[in-house]
């Protein structure tokens, strides 16, 4: 017996994915296409539904239900249960300069709005290149002194007045000084040397921001052969400092800020050559309490940065270590007190010597980059799934000796690109998209009994030059399953795609990105049948049950004639009113579909006629 069904599952849902001009020709098509089996059973349609693929990939199946399992998958990635296609990272680089620098950072110099780089070499001078048309493709080298001596390099307006000043440590035989930088006219053209403090052994690390909430930017360094962390709390002007320590008897080697204990002020992140520390900040800036975040001997730690690494809203700490694999520590409860230390997947043991942390995918996750002693490598490990559970590891490139990394929109695109500098160079690296296809495969799915095969259908972010599409299979048995379907662009019945005999079945959704700052992402894709009657006979007349019902959209039922005529189907409000005549045509016997849709709310009677046997059953409209 020859089954066929017209209808069409969440239409609207479905076709808000596409563009406004063509609704009219999707629904047109899809309710031409929507012919599916269903037999003579007042069994409900039921519907098989996946919204989530978190859970164990390597099911072959059969399953009775997916839940949040499938088979296999390439070149895609699980975020929040949904499916997203893994972005490709492939680095351009960009050299900005050659020669040898010990430290740089991305600083607007010359206040045009986009990102600038300064840097310093110990042996040489302290130099900015100026992003010559915000692209990062054209630089221009300019020099804001010629001494050598300096160290370490930080930015901030220290005097107030709107621009961006530079500060550095120095050191020589005869100098241990910090010092700030004035950008005399704001445009980076001329400087004005400061001095804000000294008497510490060799300064090493210098970093500027407002400790103590009055609003100006306050300067805090360490030193090679000094126990003490020095604070020199600004006045407003960059013209008068107080000096005071936020530790006077361990020191560190590099110190950063950030609010660590979700207190509303900045503390004061640091490493030691064997641990990971941070200073409580009393909100003044005048009492420190130290808090231990972990220690080990001979891990000769480098780096710290900070970040919310798994999106709870509070901060952590990345570190990088010469004898100490890269890693992260997780700020358990927001207050800096409790730490779950994670190693990064797929990391050289040791030689971690710079690091830094941006969403440099623009997935909206935090991502980390390093850079690697003896191997003399920079790497990017991608944050798949924002919780800092799930890594992609990329190599971006060889480069001698990676003192140092930053992050910064380089290239005014909207999203932070990592830039480096080392014995090798000063340089900076894009992302090069190519068009990327992905799939996952579902495990196989068992159907308990003969169904008539529905619609397939799916909901998916897709934005133009990307695409989400599907293959689909069956087959009688689960250990020889057919061939892939030709690609299902739109959903669609199953009644020409798969057997009769089909009682397992099994899709295949694929993504295509050609587009460079949009993700196609699949929420949920679903399949829906009935199961054949065995108790109905053939040479009886029958109407089904309305689906769904009540319904916000269409309304789909079955019937069955026995003998071949002319079927005609009414539908009335109940005033008596004739709203509709879905169908008057001729049917061969068997199993055939009625879809009703554009009603609108209301209580409704549908009318069959065929010969002598007329039938009436009722549904309800609600509002979508």
């Amino acid at each position: 017996m020859k089954h066929a069904f017209y209808g069409y599952h969440q239409e609207k849902r479905i076709c808000k994915r596409y563009s406004t001009e063509y609704w009219g020709i999707i629904i047109k098509a899809l309710a031409l296409v929507a012919i599916f089996a269903f037999a003579a059973s007042e069994s409900p349609v039921q519907t098989v539904t996946q919204t989530s693929w978190d859970g164990d990939s390597g099911v072959p199946g059969p399953v009775n239900s997916w839940v949040t399992n499938y088979w296999e998958d390439t070149l895609v990635t699980i975020s929040t249960g949904q499916i997203a296609l893994t972005t490709s990272f492939d680095p351009l680089p960009h050299s900005i300069h050659g020669g040898t620098w010990e430290n740089l950072i991305a600083a607007d110099v010359d206040g045009d709005g986009d990102q600038d780089i300064c840097a310093v070499d110990l042996d040489s001078s302290v130099k900015w290149w100026e992003n010559t048309d915000g692209t990062g493709t054209a630089w221009t080298q300019h020099t804001v002194t010629s001494e050598s001596g300096h160290l370490w390099i930080h930015s901030g307006d220290i005097d107030g007045d709107g621009d961006t000043d530079l500060m550095t440590a120095f050191m020589d035989i005869d100098h241990n000084e910090y010092y700030w930088w004035e950008n005399t006219d704001g445009t980076g053209s001329s400087w004005t040397k400061h001095t804000i403090g000294g008497d510490m052994v060799e300064p090493q690390c210098i970093h500027g921001a407002d400790l103590d909430g009055d609003g100006d930017i306050d300067v805090m360094g360490t030193a090679l052969y000094e126990n003490r962390i020095v604070l020199f709390l600004n006045d407003g002007t960059g013209s008068s400092w107080t000096r005071s320590y936020i530790d006077s008897d361990n020191g560190a080697d590099m110190i950063i800020s950030a609010d660590i204990d979700n207190d509303g002020d900045l503390d004061v992140p640091a490493t030691l050559y064997d641990e990971l520390i941070w200073y409580e900040n009393n909100g003044s800036a005048t009492v420190w309490t130290r808090h231990l975040v972990s220690s080990a001997s001979s891990w000769d730690l480098e780096i710290v940065d900070a970040a919310d690494i798994n999106n709870d809203g509070y901060i952590d700490l990345v570190y990088a270590g010469l004898y100490r694999k890269l890693g992260w520590y997780e700020n358990t409860d927001g207050t800096g007190t409790s730490w779950t230390g994670r190693e990064l997947p797929h990391c050289h043991s040791t030689g971690a010597m710079s690091v830094a942390t941006a969403d440099m995918n623009g997935d909206g996750t935090t991502d980390i980059v390093a850079g690697f002693d003896w191997v003399y490598t920079v790497e990017w490990w991608s944050n798949n799934n924002g919780t800092g559970q799930a890594w992609t590891h990329y190599a971006v490139d060889d480069l001698d000796m990676p003192y140092s990394l930053c992050t910064a929109d380089l290239n005014g695109d909207g999203i932070d690109e990592p830039a480096g500098c080392g014995s090798g160079g000063l340089r900076w690296w894009s992302p090069e998209w190519e068009p990327l296809a992905g799939s996952l495969t579902s495990s196989i799915l068992e159907i308990n009994g003969e169904p008539d095969w529905g619609m397939l259908s799916w909901d998916a972010d897709i934005h133009t030059g990307n695409s989400v599409y599907f293959q689909v299979r069956g087959g009688s048995d689960s250990t020889h399953m057919g061939e892939w379907s030709d690609t299902l662009m739109l959903p669609c019945s199953l009644l020409t795609v798969l057997a009769d005999d089909d009682t397992f079945f099994q899709y295949k959704a694929i993504m295509k990105r050609v587009d460079d700052t949009t993700i196609p992402v699949l929420k949920e894709i679903s399949v829906n049948y009935i199961l054949r009657s065995v108790g109905m006979p053939e040479d009886a007349y029958h109407l089904g049950y309305p689906f769904p019902n009540p319904s916000s959209y269409y309304v789909s039922m079955y019937f069955q004639i026995p003998l071949s005529g002319n079927v005609k189907v009414t539908v009335f409000d109940l005033m008596g009113r004739l709203v509709a005549t879905p169908m008057d045509m001729e049917h061969e016997a068997g199993v055939h579909g009625i879809f009703i849709e554009d009603l609108k709310p209301g209580v409704y009677l549908i009318r069959i006629e065929s010969g002598l046997w007329t039938e009436t059953s009722r549904f309800v409209v609600v509002e979508q």
